[in-house]
């Protein structure tokens, strides 16, 4: 199966409203004030979207691991512990109990992210080298937006108690999503003009302003806005 015939399936499926896009909006619209207000440069960017990429995947993995519903549509084959009432690892006093099964589904998950996170953090500079305090607020700030997101689909009303984990790793799968986009769209078109450019008046490539981040930051916004305020499944908010 071509990799984006098989991400097309975790993309939004409805337009969300108006106010389901405001907190995307807002921390999308932060990040591009702190390039332009700090200066943050490409290297940081891409250290805070891998850096929200686990944080996504280790709030989702987490929240899979106590959702009590079953799951068919994600397996290849029968399995019979899906038909059984779930067998809790541990239980702890006021938190849903962890299941056996949902860690062992999950598995696969957490290595597919290790591995994803390992290879774009070996592109990043090193996290001590931009650790700042602009960037550890956007750092905290990504931390609280997926925490809003965790607590709408899954915390509030006690809703994980109606939820499968494969609801809840599908979260994980939407980086994957605005990754393949911002690639394909924003990434590689924007990196050829400016080279282009860059070329034709002899620019030297230190010499490149600042600024022309926000040349990918922008569009890299507006893909983020709409996968992230969206959501993938409508019915989730509706419960």
């Amino acid at each position: 199966m071509p990799l984006w015939t098989h991400l097309r399936e975790y993309l939004p499926e409805h337009v969300g409203k108006p106010s389901d896009y405001l907190p995307a909006l807002v921390l999308n619209a932060a990040l591009v004030a702190g390039t332009v207000a700090f200066e943050w440069n490409i290297g940081e960017l891409i250290l805070l979207y891998v850096l929200e990429i686990v944080v996504i995947n280790v709030l989702f993995i987490g929240t899979a691991f106590f959702t009590p519903q079953p799951i068919r549509e994600h397996l290849r084959e029968p399995d019979e512990q899906w038909d059984e009432e779930p067998t809790p690892l541990i239980t702890l006093p006021r938190l849903p109990p962890i299941y056996r099964r949902n860690i062992r589904f999950a598995a696969k998950q957490i290595v597919v992210t290790t591995i994803l996170a390992g290879g774009l953090f070996a592109v990043a500079p090193p996290l001590g080298s931009i650790l700042t305090v602009s960037t550890g607020t956007a750092i905290i700030g990504i931390g609280i937006f997926q925490l809003t997101r965790v607590w709408r689909h899954f915390i509030a009303d006690q809703r994980y108690q109606n939820r499968t984990p494969a609801e809840a790793l599908k979260f994980g799968f939407i980086p994957l999503s605005e990754l393949y986009l911002i690639l394909f769209y924003v990434f590689i078109p924007v990196t050829f003009i400016i080279v282009s450019v860059a070329i034709a008046m002899d620019i030297d490539g230190y010499s490149i302003p600042h600024f022309v981040s926000l040349a990918y930051l922008i569009p890299i916004g507006v893909i983020r806005v709409y996968i992230q305020g969206t959501d993938w499944h409508p019915h989730l908010r509706e419960e």
